[in-house]
């Protein structure tokens, strides 16, 4: 195999890792993996079918040279990325997680990751990594770790982008539970959380925490976090920090908590514990969920009737997120995160998806005969609207 070549991996079980590694120096270097491509001619490692080819392993991206593009597996031992660059993975599936360290320009595209690990999707001292179109559910780990978990962590790491991510299901206890996304001292900080759905999180976790101290900022847009037994954003971060377009409801501590320099606009916040000061806010709906404080053209009396995650009642307050998200880096090397015209439902590969995170668990969704879409769409006890699945 050379450079720019495609492997088709045919349909099977296969017993064995994808690249191997060893250390030297302290840093994690290759002893097998693919030949690198190029921007134009990415060399591509993929199975024959979505979901046709398991692998009894795990897939180590580990010292790979750079545009290598791996699709179309099912990881059964999880999977990393480490010390490498301009990566990409789709279409796979992760037992036990997949990480992302020390890395950069990782490109990360219908993913579903299940299993016992501190953080389910990993990105660790990275920068420019995009989750797009990411499931992670964080199963109970079976002793109870000393440390921080979540579903989606950006532990050190800065210019990155989660779009269109669903975090739901969680079981197990933790000694340090802090929330589905988790992210901690960013040296730049600016990540973008976009489309985001969280729900169902155990009895223990929050909602979004885009930056537990560090420097910069976070955006949350266009996002839902409900029914979580803590906060439903956090922010400990300097800024500036954005929450946009967003519902958070039913939690049972402040809708959004932490530092200053967060503004607040276009959200509806609905039966929480309550709110602290935010440095800016307007067009925000208040309902039982502590005082509007100084924002403009707050909505104080109107009690919505949210009856889909994933669709606000309200023109211009609240997430709506029923299309795709894509992202292009600009000129400044950072991320632009766009809609697009694309349906992001019926959730690609569902059946798959159910196939592989339910082979193990009987809790929540893989207690019901739902689909994906329909599990997400029906959480709050409306049938899912007939044009979610076309005609």
């Amino acid at each position: 195999m050379t450079g720019g070549d495609v492997l088709i991996v045919k349909d099977g079980t296969y017993n064995e890792n994808m690249g191997e590694w060893f250390w030297s120096g302290g840093v994690k270097l290759s002893s097998s993996g693919p030949p690198g491509g190029t921007q134009e001619n990415h060399t591509i490692i993929m199975g024959e079918r979505v979901g046709g080819v398991i692998v009894n392993g795990r897939l180590h991206a580990v010292g790979w040279p750079e545009y290598v593009t791996v699709m179309q597996f099912t990881f059964l031992n999880g999977g990393e990325i480490d010390n490498t660059s301009q990566i990409f993975v789709s279409r796979s599936g992760f037992k036990g997680g997949l990480s992302t360290a020390r890395s950069s320009y990782i490109y990360k595209e219908d993913i579903w990751a299940w299993g016992s690990n501190r953080y389910t999707i990993s990105n660790y001292a990275a920068d420019h990594v995009v989750d797009n179109r990411v499931i992670a559910r964080l199963d109970d780990l079976g002793e109870v770790p000393s440390l921080p978990v979540g579903a989606i962590s950006h532990y050190l790491t800065n210019y990155s982008v989660i779009a269109n991510a669903l975090l739901f299901d969680v079981t197990g206890s933790f000694a340090q539970p802090y929330d589905l996304v988790y992210s901690s001292r960013p040296d730049v900080g600016f990540n973008k959380l976009y489309g985001i759905i969280g729900f169902n999180a155990g009895s223990e976790l929050g909602g979004i925490y885009p930056g537990d101290g560090g420097a910069g900022g976070h955006e949350i847009n266009n996002s839902v976090v409900w029914g979580t037994s803590r906060r439903g954003m956090k922010f400990n971060s300097p800024g500036p920090n954005f929450v946009l377009n967003s519902t958070i409801g039913q939690n049972a501590g402040n809708a959004i908590e932490g530092q200053d320099n967060i503004t607040a606009n276009n959200n509806i916040f609905l039966n929480n514990g309550g709110i602290e000061s935010l440095s800016q806010c307007d067009n925000n709906l208040f309902s039982s969920s502590g005082p509007a404080g100084s924002c403009s053209n707050s909505d104080t009396t109107t009690i919505p009737e949210i009856r889909y995650l994933p669709r606000s009642p309200i023109s211009g307050k609240g997430a709506t997120i029923e299309k795709r998200y894509q992202t292009t880096l600009n000129q400044n090397d950072e991320y632009d995160v766009t809609l697009t015209s694309e349906d992001l439902w019926p959730w690609p590969y569902e059946d798959i998806i159910k196939r592989d995170m339910c082979a193990e668990s009987s809790y929540g969704w893989c207690a019901t005969n739902k689909t994906l879409t329909e599990y997400v769409w029906e959480f709050l006890g409306y049938t899912i609207p007939p044009e979610i699945y076309g005609p």
